[in-house]
């Protein structure tokens, strides 16, 4: 991952602002300036398709592992409340499969029973606006390659393990359910087109030195 040319006051102003009068999303992330991904929604090219290039920010059902912004406090939770537990299995098969499967809907139930947040809130976004990220996809993770059916043998066993600590947490279908631009489920997630000027001015003027 290269942040190289990254505007991170712009991500963090769009992430602060899209969804006021809600808080923040406690889980997000840019998109990928090379569009190489398998998630597609987090990729560049796919946003820049009509009816899609006037979306700043769009609540999602998954942030990847690849470059997440979190809420610091719970983030902490979730170190301490779920990678405690897993991270042994995840050293045992040399696979980091399963948290972000299901951080999004801890931080759902977090959200509601830790902060009080309304259930209407979006606890997880993709910040479309902005500059993107460069992934750069050196293929450094070699086992994946040469032996595909081995390293998905073992991420299949960490995600099961999670499965089992976490059964309500984990997504079973990763591709389509958390997609915001799914034609199935799309609709189900909240797409901003317009962040709130006042808001804006506020973390501008707050972030002035």
């Amino acid at each position: 991952i290269s942040l190289v040319g990254f505007d991170l006051n712009t991500f963090l102003r769009i992430r602060h602002c899209a969804f006021s009068p809600f808080p923040a999303p406690l889980i997000s992330q840019p998109i990928i300036a090379e569009s190489n991904q398998y998630f597609r929604y987090v990729n560049f090219n796919t946003w820049q398709r009509e009816g899609l290039k006037s979306v700043v920010a769009s609540e999602s059902g998954l942030v990847e592992q690849q470059v997440p912004f979190f809420d610091a406090a719970f983030f902490e939770w979730f170190v301490r409340e779920v990678l405690s537990h897993t991270k042994e299995i995840a050293f045992e098969n040399g696979v980091d499969w399963g948290h972000d499967m299901s951080w999004c809907k801890a931080a759902k139930m977090y959200s509601i029973l830790v902060l009080n947040w309304s259930s209407e809130a979006v606890v997880c976004a993709i910040i479309t606006a902005g500059t993107p990220i460069h992934h750069l996809d050196t293929n450094s993770i070699t086992n994946k390659h040469s032996n595909r059916a081995f390293f998905r043998s073992r991420g299949n066993k960490v995600v099961s393990y999670y499965k089992k600590l976490f059964p309500s947490w984990v997504l079973n279908d990763i591709v389509e359910l958390p997609n915001p631009v799914s034609r199935v489920y799309g609709h189900l997630y909240k797409k901003v087109i317009r962040i709130d000027r006042s808001c804006s001015n506020l973390f501008l003027n707050s972030t002035v030195h």
